[in-house]
C-alpha cells in the first residue's frame, strides 16, 4: 500500500466554533487541571492565536544599544498607530507592546497580536522586517514566553557543564548559551576605556543533543549565531545517551591517564510530548487529538528522564549545590508529567527531590499575594486517571482488562506513595492566567547517587601499549593512544545489569537500526608543527598562549592556538576551515571521538580558506568576528579602527558595496595604506564618555569582517548582519539592502560578501 500523507488544514478553515474537540473536554475536565468556574476562559484562551514574544540575545554589547531601540522607537511608533489587529477588520487604538515583567533585564518582549497580523499589517511593515533581521543575525530568538522558563529556573552559571538532551529546535539551547556568557559577563570588571580586554569566556560548556539529523541542523543555524565556543551539538538516542569521558588523572611510573565518567551540573530534558499545551499555535491539533497520545509518549519520557538523572551530578563542580534538571512539557497530560516524574521519584529512593516553587527565581505560585514581576505557575496535581482511546475511564490499574496492558501499564497511575512525593512542587501553566500557551515543568535535585548506580564506576586507562578495545573504541586514535576498559559494577557476575531499576522488568524492544552519520571526525591543531597556523598568526598578528590551563579561559589577548580545530577527510587537502572551542569541549571531543560519539557541529567558525589573485589565505569569518575582536591586537595589524571623527566612512561602508578609499578620511585612508590587500577588522569605536556628543552616533562599539582592496575598503557581512549594525548607526537602509543585496561581478576589487542562508541543512556552509 501506498504512504498517504495527513491533507494540510490551512489555518483559515478554523474558527472558534471549528476550535474544539468533545473527547478534549471530557478528558480534562475529568482531570481537574482548573476548576469548572475556570473551564470557559481555559477553553477561550485556547482559541486564540498566541501572542507574539521574542527575547534579546542578553550578553552582547551592542545588544543594549538594540533594546534602547525597541524601548525608545518600536514601542512608542506602535503605541501611536491605529490599524486592524486581526483578520475581522476591527480596529483598535494600539497593540500593547511591552516587556515581560518577570524575564530578567527587560530582555523579553510581548506584542499582543498574532505572528500573521505583522506579516500583513501596511503598519507593522517595519517591526517586520525588523524581527526577521535581527533573528537571523542573532540578536535576537522567536520563542515562546513559557519556553523561557526551563532555561531559566535551571540557574545556569559560567563554569556548568550543561546538557539539553532533546534540543532542537535549539531555541532553549540558545538561550542556556546566552546565560552561560551572561554570567560570565557579570563576573569580569569591565573598564571604561577602549583599550580594555573586551572578552570573557566561560569555563563551562553546552551540549545540545538530538536524534534527528536534520534537527540538529537546525540547531546549528540557531546556535552559531550566539558566537560562542562553549557549544557543541551531538546526534544521539536521548534515552541512551553515552557515557562521556574526560582524564582525570596520571602517572609518571607508567604514563598512563585515567579517563573517568564526566557527569553533567544541569540536565534540561524538555521532553516529546503530544503538544496540547501548543494548541493556540498549532490549531489543526484540534482534529487529531485523542487520550492516547499522552499514554503513548509517557513510556518514551521516562527513559529520558532516567536518563538524564544518570548523567546528571550529585554534587556541582563548585561543591556548593547539587545537580538539577528541569523536567518540561507542552502538553496539559498528568500522564506526560506527574505520572512520568512520579514514576522517578519513586524509583529512586529518596535520591532525587522535587525542588519548591518558592525557591525558584522568576516564579510564584498562584495565590492572593503573587508577585506581579514573576511567572505565575499552579501546582501540580496529586492524583489523575487514566482514559483509553474508546473513552472509557480507570482510576486504578486492576480495572485495566488484560486486553489492554501491553498499553496501559502501572507506572500510568499514581504510586502508593503519592502523598510522599510532593507533586505539588511541580508547577502547571494554563493559557487564562498571562495570555501564553500550556507547559509543565519540574526542577528535580539529585541528592545522592541513585540507587541502581551506587556502587557502579567505570573507568578508562589509557596507555601506550596495544590492548583489547572494547567495541565501539577505535584503538589507537592520536593522542589518546590505546584504550582498556575496566567497569566495576554491583554484581560481578553481571557486569551489564542494574540493581534496583526500574525498566530492568520491562518488556524489551527491538533494536533499533543504525543510523546513518555522515560528519567528517574534528581534530584539533598542533600549534607547534602547524605551519597553517603559523601563516595566521603572523598575517593577523595574534600573541600565542602555547601550554593554556584548559580549566581556565584565556586572558590578556594571548590566543591558545591548541584550542583550534578543523574536520579532518581522508585526502590531504587543505583545510577549509578553522573553528575554535573553549578548554573543556577540547576535553570531551579529544577523549569521545574514538569512542564513536556523533558530534555534529562544534565551536565557533574563525577562519576559512580563501584563494584569490589578491589574497590566498585564511580570512577572518562574521561568525566569528567578537574572537577576533578579543585576539587581534588592539592597534595596526589587520585592523582599521574609526572614531566619531570617521563615522561618514563608516556611513560609507555600510551603506555601499565597494566604495573607494579616495572618498574616506584621511585617518582611515592611511591605516588603509599600512597594509597589504587581503581581510581586515573594521571596529567603530564611540566617544571616550558615557554617551556620544552627536545623538545620531552610535552608542556602542561595532565590529564586523572587511576586505581591503587594491582601492577600496568595504564590509564583508551578510544582509541581515548588515541591517543590525545599520540600525545601530541610526542609518536608514535603502530598498535594495533590504531585500537581496545585488551582488558585483567576480573579479572586481575584492571578492564578493556572503549571503547568508536562511534555514541552512548544511552543517558546514
Amino acid at each position: 500500500m501506498g504512504r498517504h500523507g495527513r491533507p494540510r488544514v490551512g489555518r483559515r478553515c478554523f474558527t472558534e466554533d471549528t476550535k474544539r474537540n468533545a473527547l478534549f473536554e471530557e478528558y480534562y475536565r475529568g482531570q481537574s487541571i482548573v476548576s469548572e468556574s475556570e473551564w470557559p476562559d481555559f477553553m477561550y484562551h485556547l482559541q486564540q492565536d498566541l501572542p507574539i514574544t521574542f527575547r534579546v540575545t542578553g550578553f552582547r554589547e551592542q545588544n543594549k544599544e538594540l533594546l534602547r531601540l525597541i524601548k525608545y522607537r518600536y514601542r512608542e511608533e506602535i503605541s501611536q498607530i491605529i490599524f486592524p489587529s486581526s483578520e475581522d477588520g476591527q480596529s483598535h487604538n494600539h497593540i500593547t507592546f511591552k516587556a515581560l515583567p518577570w524575564y530578567p533585564d527587560e530582555l523579553a518582549w510581548q506584542l499582543d497580536t498574532d505572528r500573521f497580523v505583522v506579516r500583513k499589517t501596511p503598519e507593522l511593515k517595519v517591526l517586520h522586517q525588523f524581527l526577521v533581521s535581527e533573528m537571523e543575525s542573532g540578536n535576537i530568538s522567536r520563542q515562546e514566553a513559557v519556553s523561557m522558563l526551563p532555561p531559566l529556573v535551571l540557574d545556569v552559571r559560567s563554569y556548568h557543564a550543561v546538557l539539553d538532551l532533546c534540543a532542537a529546535p535549539g531555541s532553549k539551547s540558545a538561550q542556556l548559551v546566552e546565560l552561560l556568557h551572561a554570567d560570565a559577563e557579570s563576573q569580569c570588571v569591565t573598564e571604561v576605556s577602549n583599550d580594555a580586554w573586551p572578552y570573557s569566556e566561560p569555563t563551562g560548556m553546552v551540549v545540545a543533543n538530538d536524534v534527528d539529523q536534520k534537527r540538529c541542523y537546525m540547531m546549528v543555524h540557531q546556535v552559531k549565531r550566539l558566537q560562542s565556543p562553549c557549544t557543541m551539538i551531538t546526534q544521539e538516542d536521548a534515552t541512551c545517551f553515552p557515557k562521556l569521558y574526560v582524564p582525570q588523572s596520571s602517572t609518571e611510573k607508567d604514563q598512563t591517564t585515567v579517563n573517568e565518567q564526566f557527569l553533567f551540573d544541569r540536565v534540561l530534558a524538555d521532553v516529546p510530548c503530544s503538544g496540547d499545551g501548543t494548541l493556540r499555535k498549532n490549531p489543526d491539533l484540534w482534529l487529531r487529538w485523542n487520550p492516547n497520545l499522552g499514554i503513548s509518549e509517557h513510556y518514551l519520557q521516562s527513559r529520558i528522564l532516567r536518563r538524564g538523572l544518570e548523567l546528571l551530578r550529585d554534587r556541582c563542580a563548585d561543591g556548593q549545590d547539587y545537580g538539577r534538571l528541569v523536567y518540561s512539557t507542552c502538553s496539559f497530560n498528568p500522564l506526560e508529567n506527574e505520572a512520568v516524574v512520579a514514576n522517578m521519584l519513586h524509583a529512586c529512593q529518596g535520591s532525587v527531590r522535587l525542588v519548591e516553587p518558592d525557591k525558584l527565581p522568576f516564579v510564584t505560585l498562584l495565590k492572593t499575594a503573587a508577585d506581579p514581576n514573576r511567572f505565575l505557575v499552579r501546582p501540580g496535581l496529586t492524583k489523575w486517571r487514566v482514559m483509553n482511546k474508546k473513552g472509557c475511564w480507570f482510576d486504578k490499574f486492576e480495572e485495566v482488562p488484560p486486553s489492554q496492558h501491553s498499553n496501559i501499564r502501572p507506572s500510568l497511575f499514581p504510586p502508593e506513595d503519592v502523598s510522599e512525593l510532593h507533586l505539588e512542587r511541580c508547577m502547571r501553566i494554563v493559557p487564562h492566567d498571562q495570555n501564553t500557551g500550556g507547559f509543565f515543568l519540574a526542577v528535580l535535585e539529585k541528592i545522592a547517587p541513585l540507587p541502581w548506580m551506587k556502587q557502579a564506576r567505570r573507568t578508562f586507562v589509557v596507555t601506550d601499549v596495544a590492548v583489547e578495545s572494547e567495541p565501539g573504541v577505535s584503538a589507537g586514535y592520536p593522542g589518546l593512544g590505546d584504550i582498556a576498559v575496566f567497569e566495576n559494577s554491583a554484581d560481578p557476575n553481571q557486569p551489564g545489569k542494574r540493581p534496583h531499576d526500574p525498566q530492568t522488568n520491562a518488556n524489551q524492544e527491538e533494536p533499533k537500526k543504525p543510523r546513518v552519520f555522515n560528519e567528517n571526525p574534528f581534530t584539533y591543531i598542533d600549534p607547534v608543527r602547524d605551519t597553517e597556523w603559523h601563516g595566521i598568526r603572523d598575517y593577523y598578528g595574534i600573541a600565542e598562549m602555547l601550554h593554556p590551563d584548559d580549566s581556565s579561559p584565556p586572558s590578556n589577548r594571548r590566543f591558545p592556538p591548541s584550542h583550534l580545530l578543523y574536520r579532518s577527510t581522508k585526502e590531504e587537502l587543505r583545510r577549509r576551515q578553522f573553528y575554535y572551542t573553549n578548554g573543556l569541549i577540547k576535553r570531551i571531543i579529544e577523549s569521545n571521538s574514538a569512542r564513536g560519539l556523533k558530534i555534529v557541529s562544534s565551536g565557533v567558525r574563525l577562519f576559512s580558506i580563501m584563494e584569490d589573485k589578491q589574497f590566498n589565505g585564511y580570512r577572518l569569518l562574521q561568525d566569528g568576528v567578537d574572537l577576533a575582536d578579543a585576539f587581534l591586537p588592539p592597534h595596526g595589524g589587520r585592523r582599521i579602527r574609526l572614531t566619531a571623527a570617521e563615522y561618514p566612512d563608516l556611513v560609507l561602508l555600510l551603506q555601499e558595496e565597494m566604495p573607494l578609499i579616495s572618498r574616506m578620511t584621511s585617518s582611515t585612508q592611511a591605516q588603509w595604506s599600512a597594509m597589504n590587500p587581503g581581510p581586515v577588522l573594521i571596529e567603530y569605536c564611540p566617544s571616550s564618555g558615557c554617551e556620544p556628543t552627536d545623538p545620531n552616533l552610535p552608542h556602542c562599539r561595532l565590529i564586523f569582517a572587511g576586505w581591503r582592496g587594491v582601492k577600496s575598503l568595504r564590509h564583508y557581512i551578510g544582509r541581515h548582519e548588515r541591517l543590525h549594525l545599520m540600525r545601530l548607526a541610526n542609518l536608514e537602509p535603502k530598498p535594495a539592502i533590504m531585500g537581496h543585496t545585488p551582488q558585483v561581478a567576480n573579479g572586481g576589487d575584492g571578492p564578493i560578501a556572503e549571503e547568508i542562508t536562511v534555514g541552512s541543512s548544511e552543517a558546514e556552509p
